[in-house]
């Protein structure tokens, strides 16, 4: 037997997505991870638009839960420190990173959308107390 990927027409038509490489075969005797590769042809953050459904919260939290296993608890000193982020990911699921972050143990630091915004501040408060 063989399991085929393929993009489900509906939705790809409405939220403007497609799935590479299709149809993706995996043999029966295949036992590694499964990667898909999903191309977003529209303007709109797919995820971000689909975040609430089932699939989309489970898709989140283990992507969330495999980060922090895989580069975040591999410091001793991980559950001592608030855990910053940059990047429109942790901006915009915010609620669901902290979620898996308190499962952990861990604690969210700053989380801000662009590298930009974070430099910002940092020289706008350089300036202000080089004029005091």
């Amino acid at each position: 037997f063989e399991i085929q990927i393929r993009p489900r027409s509906g939705l790809a038509a409405r939220n403007s997505i497609s799935v590479l490489n299709t149809p993706g075969t995996i043999d029966s005797d295949y036992r590694g991870e499964i990667k898909v590769i999903l191309f977003n042809h529209g303007k709109n953050d797919f995820l971000i638009n689909n975040k609430d459904s089932d699939y989309g919260q489970s898709l989140i939290k283990r992507g969330f839960n495999l980060f922090i296993e895989r580069q975040i608890l591999q410091f001793s000193d991980a559950k001592e420190i608030p855990i910053h982020f940059v990047g429109s990911i942790s901006f915009y699921l915010k609620k669901e990173l902290e979620q898996c972050l308190n499962a952990y143990g861990l604690k969210a630091g700053n989380v801000i959308r662009k590298p930009i915004d974070g430099l910002l501040q940092y020289h706008q408060k350089k300036l202000q107390h080089s004029y005091h």
